[in-house]
């Protein structure tokens, strides 16, 4: 586990409710709340939600700024009501706890959202970062046309640069692209797989 047990508990214990970061955020309130109210959970979803033993406890780690955050963290959060099988703490990334964001490194650093799965019993099961791998292959098709259409902007730092009419351009690219249902699927999808696994080990 990347980070201690310790450390694990006092992150949960400096965590807070879906509910609480969306009042709270200064961004993307209404497209947090949105797709929150447009997720709903379909009898396949169900019956994966279902198998699922025991609940699985995730640490969402975000910034109310970053577009990924204001797509899928709701979705994730939806799921986390209707299926009772997931309980679902948000832990802002801030200097207070930028050490348990960089235990999680992706390509050299922390990133927003970072998703950790973990049993019951504190067991570290899997981590998602930003978007789950089939939902990452749909937003690289139209980051390359933002990026064509914003060539000032450097990939290499992204989303350094960004000004709050871009973030919203990016929101509404994925609003655009339809991908609520697909990255809905492909969430419940990683948590059955994670639940299975962690159920034969």
């Amino acid at each position: 586990m990347p980070i201690s047990a310790q450390r694990r508990v006092e992150a949960l214990a400096q965590s807070i409710t879906f509910d609480e970061f969306v009042a709270t955020s200064r961004n993307f309130t209404a497209e947090f709340r949105e797709n929150y109210a447009g997720t709903r959970l379909d009898d396949r979803d169900r019956a994966v939600l279902e198998r699922i033993a025991e609940p699985i406890e995730v640490l969402a780690i975000v910034e109310d700024w970053c577009p990924d955050v204001a797509a899928n963290l709701p979705i994730l959060a939806r799921i986390a009501d209707d299926s009772g099988k997931i309980r679902l703490r948000v832990l802002v990334r801030d200097d207070a706890s930028r050490d348990v964001a960089d235990a999680y490194p992706y390509e050299g650093r922390s990133h927003v959202p970072t998703y950790v799965f973990s049993s019951g019993a504190g067991d570290e099961l899997g981590v998602v970062v930003e978007r789950t791998p089939v939902i990452r292959e749909r937003v690289e098709e139209y980051l390359v046309s933002f990026f064509d259409a914003h060539p000032q902007l450097d990939r290499s730092t992204f989303p350094a640069g960004l000004t709050d009419e871009l973030k919203a351009e990016l929101v509404a690219l994925r609003l655009q692209h339809a991908l609520r249902g697909p990255e809905r699927a492909s969430f419940v999808e990683v948590i059955g797989e994670l639940a299975a696994h962690a159920t034969a080990a």
